[in-house]
């Protein structure tokens, strides 16, 4: 009875595993983006077909996984010009290598999703399972890997003529951009607990706006104190140009 504890623990534990892999992948992206790293050497179809020429779809796809939207590229203090040079190479980076690119974004979802489908079934009882569950968790983690080489080429490429300021800020946004903050905020890493705190006051700083009375001193403090932050202000100032930026984004992302 011991000895069947310990197995389901173990496989409830590497289930688990699964969800961070994802995470993994897009941390490989953003530290690669702190510094300037070397561009990937992918292969080049010798032929460019119009099935691998990439569509606007294919385009606000991966912008969006890399982190080059409009709202970023601003706030990371890229200009119009910077987003129209950046969004070209990425262009230019999706017509030599999509295919690939597309393939190693297959693969890690179809893995991940064999993953999970026998980590249920391990979970259920199935321990005839266990060994292609461990098989089915090793191709995800080399499928995650390959995804994020993959993904890492594509920001080098797209990124390669910001500034470094500008790329480790986008890194830094991609990384907080699920912690519910306007994106100015998102240039700097908090503490969970500084990031509900900024949150809340944030909330209560709209509801009094709403109500057309004031945020509690407490409140108003919080967001005082965020605004002040040189990295925040400078991201509050980048988004000035956020219309400029955006229409240039739109003039290549939807030609």
């Amino acid at each position: 009875m011991e000895a069947t504890k310990r197995r389901h623990r173990s496989v409830c534990c590497v289930v688990l595993s699964t969800a961070a892999l994802a995470s993994i992948a897009w941390a490989g992206v953003a530290a690669a983006a702190r510094t300037k790293a070397p561009r990937a050497v992918a292969s080049v179809p010798a032929v460019m077909t119009m099935e691998d020429a990439p569509t606007r779809e294919d385009r606000v796809q991966i912008a969006a996984r890399i982190g080059l939207i409009p709202e970023h590229l601003a706030a990371a203090g890229v200009t119009a010009s910077g987003a129209t040079a950046c969004m070209t190479a990425l262009d230019l980076h999706l017509q030599q290598n999509l295919p690939a690119l597309k393939q190693a974004m297959t693969r890690r979802s179809e893995m991940a999703a064999a993953t999970q489908a026998l980590g249920r079934a391990v979970a259920s009882g199935r321990h005839d399972e266990v060994q292609a569950f461990q098989t089915a968790l090793a191709a995800e983690r080399l499928a995650v890997s390959q995804e994020q080489a993959a993904l890492q080429a594509a920001f080098a490429a797209a990124t390669e003529g910001l500034s470094l300021s500008s790329r480790t800020a986008l890194a830094t946004i991609a990384t907080n951009r699920d912690g519910g903050l306007p994106v100015q905020y998102a240039v700097v890493s908090r503490s969970e607990r500084d990031l509900v705190a900024l949150r809340d006051a944030l909330s209560a700083q709209r509801i009094a706006e709403r109500l057309g009375s004031s945020p509690s001193a407490a409140h108003a403090a919080v967001v005082t104190e965020a605004n002040a932050n040189s990295a925040v202000a400078a991201a509050s100032a980048g988004l000035n140009d956020l219309t400029a930026v955006h229409l240039a984004w739109n003039a290549i992302v939807f030609p």
